[in-house]
């Protein structure tokens, strides 16, 4: 077999891409719960089956998006570093951990300058138009090659890098200031002493 030919997507990444795809309509025509739904189930789906664990990101993006959208602040924050693999940290500094909380702020940080460095790099590059940029782009699936992805340097699993990043970046500041807020009640309920 010759390992430069794309492989046929199984049922479950097709199930995967439909969900998320469906997902997009609705929200397109104004059905945001049957949207959140497909959403919800995309990454069910992906959770469930480490096999196409890569098809994760473009349906936690749509999903912790169209939470944000939906002022659903705290459970975006939460769909989405989950995705990201920092839940553990938001949790941890939310019951006092100092030094989770720095690493968060930290994360928020690193977040703010890839966001920063991106767009810069764009700008400087001709490709400005992603600030003039409204909407979120339609999911497209990325390349599959053998095993590996072909994505180009303005895609992560298919889903726009700077969209990504600038996702980082709002609900990274949410979630600081969240944990501030939390582990400051924590320290108070306390007694503010060391425990």
């Amino acid at each position: 077999s010759n390992n430069n030919m794309m492989k046929p997507p199984t049922i479950n990444e097709l199930r995967v891409t439909v969900l998320n795809d469906r997902g997009i309509a609705l929200l397109m025509s104004g059905d945001s719960i049957g949207a959140l739904g497909c959403f919800r189930d995309a990454v069910a789906m992906t959770a469930s089956n480490p096999s196409i664990s890569w098809l994760a990101l473009p349906a936690y993006f749509n999903l912790s998006l169209l939470l944000l959208r939906d002022g659903r602040i705290e459970e975006s924050c939460k769909s989405w570093l989950g995705a990201r693999g920092h839940l553990p940290t938001l949790e941890s500094a939310m019951q006092g951990n100092n030094l989770d909380l720095q690493k968060l702020r930290d994360i928020r940080l690193l977040a703010i300058n890839r966001h920063g460095l991106l767009m810069a790099r764009r700008n400087f590059s001709g490709d400005g138009m992603v600030l003039e940029q409204e909407n979120v782009m339609e999911w497209v699936p990325p390349n599959l090659v053998g095993d590996d992805l072909n994505e180009d340097d303005n895609h992560h699993y298919g889903v726009d890098v700077s969209q990504i990043t600038a996702l980082d970046v709002v609900l990274l500041r949410f979630a600081v200031s969240y944990a501030e807020k939390k582990a400051a009640r924590v320290f108070r309920r306390n007694g503010g002493g060391v425990f």
